[in-house]
């Protein structure tokens, strides 16, 4: 039996893993060896994107691109959008519209709102962009990965259009 030391090489003392512990002849070491170099391989690209002068651009025209699909989505199943609609807030919103004013079935507010909301959470990423980079960037990767999950559920999501 033999020690081995997890962190001594990178990375180790950032999780805890500095404590050495006892090998056998159990697969399980190797396969916990593996599970932590890949987190700290993950952790160090998560690093290199947030300090890379493109990430907020990129995920900006990430956040446009699936929002404009969105909108598309909204006009073009327009009249079936009220069963469609899972946000409550959506569907209260497409009952703030005057029906009378002949405008396409109740949607006129609702898309009024989603482009505000979408130019409002662009506009912030760029303040935060010119006031501090880092934190911008992590912010537009996550808003940009709560898009990549709209649009797999768009995309992929199951709806009988």
């Amino acid at each position: 039996m033999s020690e081995v030391r997890i962190g001594a090489v990178s990375g180790g003392a950032v999780l805890g893993l500095e404590q050495p512990f006892a090998v056998s002849g159990n697969n399980s070491v190797a396969v916990f060896q593996r599970q932590r170099s890949m987190l700290v391989e993950f952790a160090r690209l998560y690093r290199q994107m947030v300090r890379h002068h493109l990430t907020v651009p990129i995920c900006s025209l990430l956040i446009g691109f699936v929002s404009a699909y969105d909108s598309y989505l909204t006009v073009m199943y327009v009249d079936s959008l009220q069963s469609l609609e899972l946000n409550p807030v959506g569907r209260y919103m497409m009952g703030l519209d005057d029906p009378l004013t002949g405008c396409t079935p109740h949607i006129a507010v609702f898309l009024g709102c989603k482009f505000a909301g979408t130019i409002l959470v662009l506009f912030v990423l760029q303040l935060l962009w010119v006031w501090r980079r880092q934190l911008s960037s992590m912010v537009a990767m996550k808003v940009a990965f709560a898009q990549t999950l709209l649009a797999f559920m768009l995309l992929f999501g199951g709806h009988k259009w």
